[in-house]
């Protein structure tokens, strides 16, 4: 069952941080194109190590036979990380956050020997890494996260930021569990799916700093980023199945064409309806939050059938009831969110006529 649950869990993690990416670049401005830059490299690296687990836990083989992607994924993502947290620094400056020249090369610093650690021969990437070695890579990165988590929590010129501190002290905590209790007691393992939230929620967090206000021109946007969500999981779709030359019908096919229209179509048609007959939208706000996740969750479940009926080689793993209890929980969300929007318009469409 936890397998499961990760697997759904990392998929929902990817596909939103990635919609969160692209929404992001359609801000103007430098600040949110920078997060944007930040969720992209989050998004990227974290695949290299999570796609692997997925394909193992969907996959007959298991993780064993995934150990050596496993390990070079792992390495991919320790230097994203890295780079990640120099620029939210970045981030943090363009915010009017306290830096001088001290701060700039201690961060530097520990930034430049995290990365030399990283290369150290004695990590035997591809194989496996000594215990010695993940603890003393992991130094200078715990330290530069102990320095952001400082520096922002004493902001007093950023007082709205002290949240994002929590979560990345959340973070280098959950994070620091496994490293240091793993290799004994894999149990530990699974606080990297809470080290995760905590990702989520700082992407989330800045997120509502860039675009606070909820407009119509929010649902054309999302329309737009849909769109590109759509066609990036179109290209997924066609190389994942020429990499396995799978000609069988899979539901990774029904992914692009569902984002298409329940994200990018549904969207848009609301965004005219909205603007044409100049309705309020903050009704529509909350509910509206909830049908977006349910989307990608729904999305998540299509990706999970398609990748298990390509990689499984017909031996059952999951039985076919579990797979379709996971996927019911979004199509019930999403049908009931969906039916809400409609009828919260229907409503804000009428009171906009009785007052005409």
């Amino acid at each position: 069952m936890y397998k499961i649950i990760e697997v759904y869990f990392d998929l929902f993690y990817l596909l939103l941080v990635m919609g969160f990416s692209i929404r992001l670049l359609l801000e103007r401005g430098k600040r949110p194109r920078v997060l944007a830059i930040m969720s992209f490299l989050l998004v990227i690296g974290d695949a290299f190590h999570l796609l692997p687990r997925i394909y193992g836990h969907l996959s007959a083989g298991g993780l064993e036979s995934n150990r050596v992607y496993l390990s070079y994924g792992m390495m991919v993502t320790s230097f994203t990380m890295t780079i990640f947290y120099m620029i939210f620094y970045y981030y943090y400056k363009l915010s009017g956050g306290k830096t001088n020249r001290f701060r700039n090369l201690t961060l530097f610093l520990f930034f430049i020997l995290r990365i030399i650690f990283l290369l150290l021969p004695a990590n035997n990437w591809g194989g496996v890494s000594p215990y010695y070695m993940s603890i003393l890579r992991n130094v200078p990165f715990l330290i530069m996260g102990i320095l952001l988590i400082t520096w922002i929590y004493k902001d007093k010129n950023l007082s709205y930021m002290k949240n994002i501190s929590y979560l990345i002290a959340g973070s280098f905590f959950f994070y620091s569990l496994v490293i240091v209790f793993s290799e004994a007691l894999p149990i530990f393992g699974a606080f990297m799916l809470p080290k995760t939230v905590c990702y989520i929620l700082i992407v989330y967090h800045l997120y509502k700093i860039e675009v606070p206000e909820f407009e119509n021109q929010e649902l054309f946007k999302s329309a737009i980023s849909a769109l590109i969500l759509s066609m990036i999981l179109g290209v997924f779709y066609r190389e994942f199945t020429k990499l396995f030359s799978y000609q069988a019908f899979t539901s990774l096919s029904l992914a692009h064409g569902h984002t298409l229209i329940l994200g990018c179509l549904f969207s848009f048609i609301l965004y005219l309806l909205y603007r044409i007959e100049d309705l309020n939208i903050e009704k529509i706000k909350k509910i509206y939050g909830i049908y977006i996740i349910s989307l990608v969750y729904f999305i998540s479940s299509f990706i999970v059938r398609g990748i298990y009926q390509i990689t499984a080689s017909s031996v059952k793993i999951y039985s076919d009831e579990l797979l379709a209890g996971f996927a019911g929980i979004g199509h019930i969300i999403l049908a009931v969110s969906l039916i809400s929007i409609l009828i919260k318009s229907c409503n804000n469409l009428q009171k906009n006529v009785a007052k005409q």
